[in-house]
């Protein structure tokens, strides 16, 4: 029999310009959607953590759509670049939530790519609506012209656009931490994927490596500039 854990609470959102989990309620759709994972395999149950009552009464139909909890800056910036300046009184599908809009504006402005009256800066926040690359990113690659950097800041943006550099086996999870280690950086997790990066070079991109450092070869692939 295949057991699913129950999901009762999910969404991912942008606090402070760091991507989190935050505690939210499900919906009617999502909690349908978890049960038929139990049998999509073998038949099997989904124990759920709350009452049918809670389920009928209490859930909503459908979940928010993820328009109205995304991070809204690469949406802003381009709309802006195609020259819609009210970004507020533009017609969405499913219009975002007014903290979204204004997290999305600050965080545009604080990267310099927005100016006092919300318009695109020249040169930066046309160059940054041109990369088609979350704006923090973009910012970063462009100030790494002048910091000399520019290969290794592209080298940890093409990293960050894939899903994970890591394999995790079951019943290796400390073999994985140790691997993780040799390859950490004091100055964060955007060095260690370098380290990595010029590990997987100096190997001669070997596969082998790869599996025995726990690091994802396809992956590794896949980064390469």
């Amino acid at each position: 029999m295949q057991i699913v854990k129950p999901s009762l609470w999910k969404v991912s959102n942008d606090i402070s310009d760091i991507e989190s989990l935050v505690v939210a309620p499900i919906s009617k759709a999502s909690a349908r959607q978890r049960a038929g994972r139990a049998g999509r395999v073998r038949p099997g149950k989904c124990y759920r953590l709350y009452t049918e009552g809670f389920f009928v009464n209490e859930m909503s139909a459908e979940g928010i759509p993820e328009m109205q909890r995304s991070n809204l800056a690469s949406s802003v910036i381009q709309l802006k670049a195609l020259g819609i300046d009210n970004i507020l009184g533009f017609d969405w599908p499913s219009s975002p939530s007014s903290e979204a809009m204004i997290r999305a504006l600050e965080l545009l402005y604080s990267l310099g790519v927005l100016d006092d009256d919300a318009k695109l800066t020249s040169p930066a926040g046309f160059q940054v609506a041109e990369i088609p690359l979350d704006p923090m990113i973009s910012k970063m690659i462009l100030a790494s012209q002048e910091l000399g950097c520019s290969e290794e800041i592209i080298t940890i943006a093409a990293i960050l656009s894939i899903q994970s550099i890591w394999v995790s086996v079951r019943g290796s999870q400390k073999e994985l931490d140790e691997a993780k280690l040799r390859f950490a950086a004091s100055e964060g997790d955007h060095v260690t994927f370098l380290n990595v990066y010029k590990g997987f070079l100096k190997s001669g991109k070997s596969s082998k490596w790869c599996y025995k450092n726990f690091i994802n070869y396809h992956a590794m692939v896949r980064s390469q500039i």
